[in-house]
């Protein structure tokens, strides 16, 4: 192996030429070194491995930018080195999850609240086939949240008269829903 026996800086000039064996000789020679220099920095083998890789593969690509008048191999392919581990610990890195992250959800599944909203579209149906004021004092007060007082307001009536219409909307729906849970029954025998 010729290249074994050249200088750092003859290599590079071959490397340019692009001759592998010059460039494997490279490899060989620093692989090690810069490995360790770049796991010394950060910390991580798989990282330092592909930060050496890369630099490797920047002396393959671009080795034209390698001057031995400002320094020599080793001082150059170092700074390459210590550059990338630099920017890589610049990056940002993920937040790191909470301990908590795994914890079960209790929130209703799809299923769930497909149940929830098919019984709410029953329930609005029924509602639906009430007296018209029935049917609004139900929505107001139950759907929409409105107090008595505002739900009388919207009504055009006093709280009193509302409260009662509210409980005989109750009393109706009630029946409508007994009504048709008898039917769904008598349907299933």
């Amino acid at each position: 192996m010729v290249s074994d026996r050249l200088e750092d800086q003859q290599l590079v000039g071959l490397v340019a030429g692009q001759d592998r064996e010059a460039y494997a000789t490279l490899v060989r020679r620093y692989g090690l070194r810069y490995r360790n220099l770049a796991l010394g920095i950060l910390n991580d083998v798989q990282l330092a491995e592909d930060i050496v890789q890369d630099a490797f593969l920047k002396l393959w690509t671009s080795s034209q930018t390698f001057n031995p008048d400002k320094a020599s191999f080793t001082t150059w392919f170092h700074r390459l080195i210590v550059n990338r581990c630099i920017d890589e610990k610049r990056r940002k890195k993920p937040a790191e999850l909470p301990d908590e992250y795994d914890l079960s959800d209790f929130r209703p599944g799809a299923s769930e609240q497909l149940e929830k909203e098919q019984q709410l579209a029953a329930v609005m149906n029924m509602v639906g086939r009430l007296k018209p004021r029935q049917a609004l004092a139900i929505i107001l007060f139950h759907f929409d949240g409105l107090s008595m007082k505002d739900a009388a307001t919207v009504m055009d009536t006093n709280p009193k008269a509302f409260e009662s219409l509210l409980m005989r909307s109750r009393e109706a729906l009630k029946a409508k829903l007994q009504i048709d849970a008898g039917q769904t029954t008598g349907n299933q025998r």
